[in-house]
Formats: structure tokens, sequence, C-alpha cells
């Protein structure tokens, strides 16, 4: 259902993401085709739980939501 999204979408993923493969990441960027952009972010060195490791960068992204 990833063709149905018409957004920009960004995703932001952990390169060593312990519960979720980075490639799927990968595979929702390449499958986000209607979409109206798409941003993949990856955060070297950070795990799953980016919103409490890395809060700088989730705000960054929020942010720019509204711009």
């Amino acid at each position: 259902m990833l063709s149905q999204i018409k957004c920009r979408v960004y995703i932001l993923h952990g390169e060593h993401d312990s519960l979720v493969p980075y490639e799927n990441a990968l595979f929702a960027k390449k499958n986000l085709v209607n979409e109206k952009s798409v941003e993949l972010i990856t955060l070297k060195d950070e795990d799953h739980f980016i919103p409490w490791t890395n809060y700088k960068d989730i705000k960054k992204v929020l942010l720019q939501l509204n711009g």
C-alpha cells in the first residue's frame, strides 16, 4: 500500500537498529513511488530508540514538516 502515499515522506532509520532491519527503510523508499518527495535519513551508530537518543534530529525533521 506504499504506492498509495502521496505526501512528503521522511524516513529516519538507525543504521544499527536491533529491532527493524535497515533494509526495511530501503524497501519503503523504493516502493514509495507516488509520494510528493521522499528523504531517507540514515543515522549512523543509532539503534531503534532514536526519539530518546537523538531527539535533535527528530526535532529538525518535524520542524521541516511545517515549512
